[in-house]
């Protein structure tokens, strides 16, 4: 018996789909593999080493999604998250609070470092373009 790939069954979808675009079964093909990649990532998540920058693979650490990847965070958390942190204050507490408020300032400024790169699209951190105008800057 010949087992495909999943990538192969994609392709294959894929291409039906170029020639068809309602062809319900390519399309239903092209449905479940996004779906089995969702599930494989799922169960990729990890632990992010020490002072290692964070990626849509790392677990969140705190907060009402700890222990979720960061990838199945949504945008609305990670907005409200920014807007009630100040990247100033953080570094300032990551380098002279004491422990444990530094190690969880610089937790949290890696989180931070993460949300602006997600929120603009894997750029350098910008946060004139991410926050809402009613979001407090940190300027």
């Amino acid at each position: 018996m010949k087992t495909e790939t999943l990538e192969g069954h994609y392709q294959k979808a894929v291409a039906k789909i170029a020639k068809n675009p309602t062809d319900r079964a390519a399309l239903v093909v092209l449905e479940l593999c996004e779906e089995v990649q969702r599930l494989r990532a799922l169960h990729t998540k990890r632990k992010a080493q020490k002072n290692e920058p964070l990626d849509d693979d790392c677990e969140i650490q705190f907060g009402g999604y700890k222990g979720e990847r960061l990838a199945d965070v949504p945008d609305d958390y990670l907005i409200w998250w920014a807007s009630e942190h100040s990247k100033d204050e953080l570094q300032i507490d990551a380098g002279f609070a004491a422990q444990p408020k530094k190690a969880i300032a610089r937790m949290k400024l890696r989180f931070y470092d993460y949300v602006i790169k997600r929120l603009e699209g894997g750029e350098e951190p910008a946060e004139e373009k991410l926050l809402p105008e009613s979001l407090p800057r940190t300027d």
